[in-house]
């Protein structure tokens, strides 16, 4: 018990700085204690509300392709893919579109409607503010098929997105759209 008291007195002692003496104009103390520096690096996880649309092999810039802005996201130093895809997980999180220069290409964000993480890794031309254009490829499916499941899937709201979430959130990995089955996850 003496060896901590002894060491928190040292390390107390080290953090107090001293401090010009007052003058006569103002009066100040002249010790402060210092807080020990907030760790750095750390993301804070936050939530915004976000329009939310979804875009597919159809409808993407190129049509009929998977290309997307910033394949492997240029260097971030993250999980982003060489063209849209993934399944919702964190290790393999879907492709997301958002206003060039809103969001930080690279950004996981947790989408509690879909139950899925997503990656910002394309530019959606039109969208504005804080929207989200979620991939559901549909490569070799009907076009008309893929279109409707992106308009069933788009909600009515906003929807609250988790940005910087933690890993352990529940995820569901059915896909949106089923190219193979021309199945809809939303009708």
């Amino acid at each position: 018990m003496r060896i901590r008291a002894t060491l928190v007195a040292t390390i107390l002692t080290a953090l107090i700085v001293t401090l010009p003496a007052p003058t006569l104009a103002t009066r100040t103390y002249r010790q402060l204690i210092i807080a020990p520096p907030a760790p750095t690096g750390a993301a804070v996880t936050y939530t915004k509300q976000a329009q939310l649309t979804f875009y597919g092999w159809p409808d993407n810039d190129p049509a009929h392709s998977a290309g997307i802005a910033f394949p492997g996201c240029k260097g971030t130093p993250t999980v982003c893919h060489d063209q849209a895809g993934g399944t919702g997980t964190w290790t393999n999180p879907l492709t997301a579109a958002a206003p060039d220069g809103s969001i930080t290409t690279g950004a996981r964000i947790y989408l509690a409607y879909l139950h899925k993480y997503v990656i910002i890794e394309d530019t959606c031309a039109g969208c504005t503010g804080v929207w989200l254009d979620i991939w559901v490829d549909g490569a070799g499916a009907p076009d008309h098929q893929v279109i409707d499941c992106e308009s069933a899937a788009t909600p009515a709201a906003k929807v609250t997105a988790t940005f910087n979430p933690p890993s352990t959130l529940a995820v569901d990995t059915t896909p949106i759209f089923n190219a193979t089955t021309g199945r809809c996850a939303f009708g």
